[in-house]
């Protein structure tokens, strides 16, 4: 009988893509330090070329949803298909509720305190 404590865990499938994934399989379309707007329905790209509908809308959430790639979400801007060519513009709607999606994220962040500020009044301003 094998000892279960030696079993290893069965890696991530292959169609289970991750953003570091996708940007060493697509390095035209998926750049995490500057991101540019992706094609409109490029999951179905994604799907099509074999990676699983759950995973790729989880891996795409994580990516258009960082602050850089709504930044990139100006009008006019080109889209980018999965080879970095051209696939579409970003309109002025488009652009607006990236916008609008960036505001409410940064909203929604904690203020950042200074370390001065955290010592003032706490039991560290005692020693």
């Amino acid at each position: 009988m094998a000892d279960p404590s030696l079993a290893v865990a069965d890696p991530a499938p292959a169609s289970a893509p991750n953003i570091l994934a996708l940007a060493e399989t697509y390095p035209a379309c998926f750049d995490g330090e500057n991101p540019r707007p992706l094609k409109l329905g490029i999951h179905h790209d994604l799907m099509a070329a074999g990676f699983e509908k759950a995973a790729v809308k989880r891996t795409l959430a994580r990516y258009c949803n960082r602050p850089r790639y709504r930044k990139a979400l100006r009008a006019g801007a080109i889209r980018i298909d999965l080879q970095g060519q051209p696939a579409g513009v970003v309109t002025a709607a488009e652009a607006e509720t990236a916008r609008a999606d960036l505001a409410a994220w940064t909203a929604r962040q904690p203020e950042r305190v200074e370390p001065e500020d955290v010592c003032e009044g706490s039991w560290l301003g005692y020693f």
